[in-house]
């Protein structure tokens, strides 16, 4: 067992309650909503649920006549961690992520076009 890991978890599982988890979880939620937009307005299928009672902040999208792969080494070049996944692009906004981050992934993937 990875002993020193479980201190790293403790020791985040402690700063997330400090910020309070409904704040965490409305400050991802409300990434993941600016993000869906953004991709939508550059065309991308969004395949997440993103109704209002989405339980998660993650976003999956397609990128029409783009393989994942490529898009995700695209954005890794420009220092945005995503992960490819089947046949789509997964992002996960958290707590650490700003609204200016959201901005970059939104501008980077317009030099796709």
């Amino acid at each position: 067992m990875a002993y020193g890991a479980t201190v790293g978890l403790g020791r985040s599982i402690e700063y997330l309650g400090s910020l309070g988890w409904s704040r965490v979880f409305a400050h991802g939620m409300a990434l993941a909503d600016r993000l869906a937009a953004g991709l939508f307005e550059l065309g991308a299928s969004i395949v997440s649920p993103r109704l209002p009672n989405a339980k998660s902040p993650i976003v999956s999208a397609r990128f029409p006549g783009r393989e994942p792969r490529a898009v995700v080494a695209h954005l890794g070049r420009a220092g945005i961690v995503v992960s490819a996944r089947r046949d789509g692009v997964r992002f996960s906004p958290h707590v650490y992520n700003t609204e200016t981050d959201i901005d970059q992934v939104i501008a980077t993937l317009r030099e796709l076009r």
